[in-house]
């Protein structure tokens, strides 16, 4: 059973295509941090890298249905941001009845709420939603059993400031 999986993820990782390939650094030395799997390497990723994910991944308005779920609702210090995850219906396989996750910001300030589309593994989960600061958050995505991207986003300014690998 270990055999088939490794085969699966090697599959899945060397078929990637297009805006979803990302040339990763080799891993080195680096700091270490601890997350809910115990302790872990993170390696920052340089700015070209930082660059090119955050040319692809963008705040965009948007509409909440009322049946919408919201999950790991977290509000900023100053009470001005709120950001949530939830699920909805995959729009590349919609007769499969997939789900993905998706990270939201609610504006209290000026009543919007924003999707951020555009990440390199968008059927992937998110987890950890936290805030750093009143203006930056950061959230993580497992990417596979071993590894995961740790995103930082500033609120005010719309964008993606930060990017780890975090390796287990």
């Amino acid at each position: 059973m270990k055999k088939s999986w490794r085969i699966l993820l090697l599959l899945s990782m060397a078929t990637m295509t297009g805006a979803q390939a990302i040339s990763w650094p080799a891993p080195a030395l680096s700091s270490k941090s601890t997350s809910r799997y115990g302790v872990i390497r993170q390696e920052r990723m340089s700015a070209e890298e930082l660059q090119e994910l955050a040319g692809t991944i963008k705040f965009v308005n948007a509409t909440l249905p009322a049946s919408l779920k919201k999950r790991d609702r977290a509000a900023n210090s100053a009470k001005t941001f709120i950001i949530f995850r939830a699920e909805r219906p995959n729009p590349a396989n919609p007769t499969t009845g997939g789900i993905v996750d998706q990270i939201y910001v609610q504006d209290l300030r000026a009543g919007k709420v924003y999707e951020i589309q555009g990440f390199a593994f968008p059927a992937r989960p998110f987890e950890q939603l936290k805030w750093v600061s009143p203006r930056l958050f950061t959230v993580e995505q497992s990417i596979n059993p071993h590894r995961s991207i740790r995103y930082q986003f500033d609120v005010i300014k719309q964008r993606l400031t930060a990017a780890w690998l975090l390796v287990l």
